[in-house]
């Protein structure tokens, strides 16, 4: 009888999943209240979502989808800096607040194109400036992760409201280069 325990409780170890993935929480918001002087649809959303642990920002953003919190999103892929979110779409809107502009130039640098203005996605994660695009990401138990249209300028360099509030995302990019370096380009 002592042999069969053992025997059993190994056979229930073996039957037990071994692939079974831990689920995290992670708060996901969505700010796109100032589009000046875009004319892109302005929104703001939260919610919590729950991925697997490690989940990429693609992942967190699609959980976002599924339950309503955004209707959609666009991104580019770039063979230097991976998936590039261009735009995304406010619940019950028709179109995406999407990135405009060429972020191609390094400021007072006039022989470097680039627009004046420009938009891009910005990543907030746990309240700070994060420290890797979507790709980079891994979701933990707990996580904030905020995205923020953030409109710029070449005399910013950080955003026009993080000039008026002293807080903001960083450019998931560098802002220069040219059209084969730039994401946003």
């Amino acid at each position: 009888m002592r042999t069969l325990a053992p025997a059993c409780l190994l056979l229930l170890a073996l039957a037990a999943p071994t692939d079974a993935t831990s689920s995290v929480t992670v708060t996901v918001g969505f700010d796109a209240s100032v589009t000046f002087p875009f004319d892109e649809p302005a929104f703001t959303s939260d919610c919590t979502v729950t991925v697997p642990s490690g989940s990429d920002g693609t992942d967190v953003l699609d959980a976002a989808v599924a339950a309503g919190c955004i209707d959609g999103w666009d991104f580019q892929t770039h063979p230097t800096f991976g998936t590039f979110v261009t735009g995304i779409t406010g619940p019950g809107g028709a179109d995406g607040t999407d990135a405009r502009g060429d972020a191609g130039f390094v400021c007072n640098a006039p022989t470097v194109s680039g627009d004046l203005f420009y938009s891009f996605w910005g990543i907030e994660l746990n309240g700070g400036a994060s420290p890797t695009g979507v790709d980079g990401y891994g979701a933990a138990d707990g996580d904030s992760l905020r995205f923020e249209y953030v409109v710029d300028t070449c005399a910013s360099v950080l955003g026009l409201g993080y000039a008026f509030t002293g807080v903001g995302p960083t450019s998931p990019v560098p802002l220069a280069g040219d059209d084969d370096t730039d994401p946003g380009a």
